[in-house]
């Protein structure tokens, strides 16, 4: 006889397995035109939306509540001199009662933090992209170090074949690399050599772990999508 397959009881792998089906839907809907996606804005509300319903499904025990914030602050990252505001944050709040016979209860905080990008080629400006991305899982580290988050994740829809291509050696960005099958080195400073007129603001970008690069492409529409795992 075999054993019966459940949902894990392990909150973090749950999480993981809500956003990869997760991910899996959007990417469907997307490339399918179910929705209007142009930017970042209705990437993340639509993303949140699934996220939502799709963790409500594995939510299995009536001493647990899953949750999906959009644009959490975080005061103590600064981008530009204003705190960092994450895409979404979701998990899970596991509530146990101190006793038997207690009213109060002790709420453990199982979370994901989650950075979008959504880039295109009408937007230009593809090396600054580069250097956000790199921002975002810097930021994302922080959070995870900082905030108790389980994970994070980084996602990226893009129709700008450049991103997944080897960036030249001449180009001020070069060490922001995000082409196909690139891997960062953990605890690599990557530095902007301050070039190309712009300001000193992404002097230098610090990644604690490592990173590769796999892009997934839609040959029907010419769309390119990235994830990326953050631990702590």
């Amino acid at each position: 006889m075999k054993e019966v397959q459940l949902i894990s009881n392990d909150y973090p792998s749950r999480m993981k397995e809500i956003l990869d089906e997760s991910w899996k839907i959007f990417k469907s809907q997307f490339v399918h035109k179910r929705n209007d996606i142009d930017k970042e804005a209705p990437f993340q509300l639509q993303f949140a939306s699934i996220i939502k319903n799709v963790g409500e499904l594995y939510t299995i025990r009536p001493d647990e509540q899953f949750y999906v914030n959009r644009e959490t602050k975080f005061e103590d990252i600064k981008n530009d001199g204003r705190p960092k505001i994450v895409d979404i944050t979701m998990g899970f709040k596991k509530f146990e009662k101190y006793s038997e016979n207690s009213d109060l209860y002790k709420v453990t905080d199982y979370k994901c933090a989650i950075e979008l990008k959504f880039k295109t080629k009408a937007q230009g400006a593809q090396n600054i992209g580069r250097i956000n991305v790199y921002q975002d899982l810097e930021s994302l580290e922080h959070v995870c170090r900082n905030y108790g988050c389980s994970f994070g994740k980084f996602y990226m829809i893009t129709d700008d074949v450049l991103y997944t291509k080897v960036p030249k050696e001449t180009s001020y960005v070069s060490a922001f690399n995000t082409s196909d099958g690139y891997e960062t080195n953990g605890g690599t400073v990557h530095k902007y050599d301050g070039k190309g007129g712009k300001t000193d603001k992404y002097d230098s970008i610090e990644l604690k772990g490592s990173y590769r690069f796999e892009w997934e492409h839609c040959m029907e529409d010419n769309w390119y999508f990235l994830k990326l795992d953050i631990t702590k």
